[in-house]
């Protein structure tokens, strides 16, 4: 499936489209469209504040049925569901894939939609496009450059305006996407990193006095005295030690809270936002080094 390493790789050139990657899933928008809201498995996006897509994903224990998904689809909805053969302008794409195409019609809206089931990696995804007028050739960029899994899979993350590569064995474990102020955290019981975003940058800094490192203070560096602090490009590294007292670590296990190892935070000036990564826990430099060189603003 895919190439010889059983990655999809970059199937559309970076003319077709901002990359969208959430949930284990990745592929490029169409002009105009955008991220809307999202869940932890599931999401839509819109154009003109329209919904133009909804999607649903997760990875199937068992054997897996479409007539039993979309049976499950319509139990679960005022949708009225009905199975289609797959488009021609989509088959093309979809080949890496079994799948299931079907048509929809709600209390307002109609469209198309498609269940996707890779069977390398267990992930069903479901898909419902909305009619707006536009033929069903113009989601086939979508379908053309989506992506499930494989090796060489970046980013991530990559909503809105930012975008990062996570290593998979740090999954998602919550977000919050509120006005000005983006989080994403991401861990286990032994790690955990924590990404924030605000924006506009000028306007918070305004506050704490043009000041990054007070800017820090009052969002996410930890209370816990640092061993050391030190300049890095456009902003700030506070950095904790590996090794803490047996109390504190007790303190910290019946609290449930993970040692604080890094704080790096970072003023990214030609896009006026602010960036910080913060670790938690079992100490990983390679990988923290990692996930702050690929923390970017997109256009």
């Amino acid at each position: 499936m895919g190439g010889p390493n059983g990655d999809r790789g970059e199937i559309d050139p970076p003319s077709a489209g901002k990359i969208f990657a959430w949930a284990g899933l990745r592929f490029r928008l169409p002009a105009g469209w955008e991220t809307g809201q999202l869940g932890i498995d599931h999401g839509w996006l819109e154009s003109d504040f329209k919904p133009v897509m909804e999607f649903k994903t997760a990875i199937v224990k068992g054997r897996f049925s479409f007539r039993r998904h979309l049976k499950q689809l319509a139990q679960g909805s005022p949708l009225r569901v009905q199975p289609e053969s797959l488009p021609a302008p989509w088959r093309a794409h979809l080949t890496a894939f079994q799948t299931q195409a079907f048509s929809w019609q709600g209390p307002r809206m109609t469209g198309t939609g498609i269940v996707l089931y890779c069977p390398d990696c267990r992930r069903a995804t479901l898909m419902q496009f909305y009619r707006t007028g536009q033929s069903l050739t113009a989601f086939a960029p979508v379908l053309a450059s989506f992506d499930d899994h494989g090796p060489a899979r970046r980013p991530t993350v990559a909503v809105y305006d930012l975008q990062v590569t996570v290593p998979p064995t740090l999954p998602l474990k919550q977000f919050r996407f509120e006005s000005g102020r983006f989080e994403l955290v991401f861990g286990t019981r032994r790690h955990q990193v924590t990404l924030w975003r605000w924006s506009p940058a000028d306007a918070a800094l305004r506050y704490h006095g043009g000041s990054l490192s007070e800017f820090a203070r009052q969002n996410g560096l930890p209370s816990a005295a640092p061993v050391s602090s030190q300049r890095v490009r456009q902003g700030w590294e506070w950095r904790w030690p590996a090794t803490t007292p047996w109390y504190d670590r007790l303190k910290r296990r019946i609290q449930r809270r993970l040692p604080p190892q890094a704080f790096r935070i970072w003023h990214q000036a030609e896009t006026n936002r602010i960036l910080a990564a913060r670790w938690d826990g079992a100490w990983d430099d390679d990988r923290f080094e990692d996930i702050c060189r690929g923390y970017e603003i997109i256009s």
